[in-house]
């Protein structure tokens, strides 16, 4: 295993893909942890936070309509790259929703960013796969489940310091994009 880790790291695109996978499940990671934070924030019952929860799956799938065409046209790499600083700063906007309407937007707006990301580092693993004739997809995706533990991890600690939802969430996006 650790010798698996230390050749798919060794390898620079390989690694900022990797990095881009960790990267996504540690953001989805902090907001997870904040939704009750932000449920109290705006007021909202449950079924309304249900429907505003709804944005980010809406949001990526709209995007994943149109990801075919701007990967063709700018390339796994940098739609990767582009999408995932958005979808960093995606997770400050719903430190600031008040209402129903504000914060079933701002997921929408994770929801695309997240999209985009998903689909353009999942193509950037495959053209890195085909290239190097080497399997690193199950890697990557393990990757993924690792940031999420990590975001959950450190979201779930910070919650019980008291730490406030923005505050969180921008020196989780700082860090994210350094």
């Amino acid at each position: 295993m650790w010798q698996n880790l230390r050749l798919y790291f060794s390898h620079l695109p390989t690694a900022s893909v990797g990095v881009a996978f960790i990267i996504m499940s540690m953001v989805f990671g902090a907001w997870i942890t904040r939704i009750p934070d932000i449920k109290a924030q705006t007021g909202l019952s449950e079924g309304e936070l249900g429907i505003a929860l709804l944005g980010i799956p809406v949001g990526g799938v709209v995007m994943m309509l149109f990801m075919s065409s701007l990967i063709h046209r700018f390339g796994a790499g940098k739609v990767t790259w582009i999408s995932s600083m958005v979808y960093i700063i995606s997770l400050i906007p719903p430190a600031f929703s008040s209402d129903l309407v504000t914060l079933t937007a701002t997921l929408v707006l994770m929801g695309v960013s997240g999209g985009a990301m998903d689909v353009a580092m999942n193509a950037a693993a495959a053209t890195i796969e085909k290239q190097r004739k080497k399997l690193i997809m199950s890697t990557s995706h393990a990757l993924f489940s690792f940031g999420g533990m990590v975001g959950a991890g450190i979201g779930s600690i910070v919650v019980g310091l008291g730490v406030s939802t923005l505050m969180h969430f921008v020196v989780n996006a700082v860090v994210l994009m350094i």
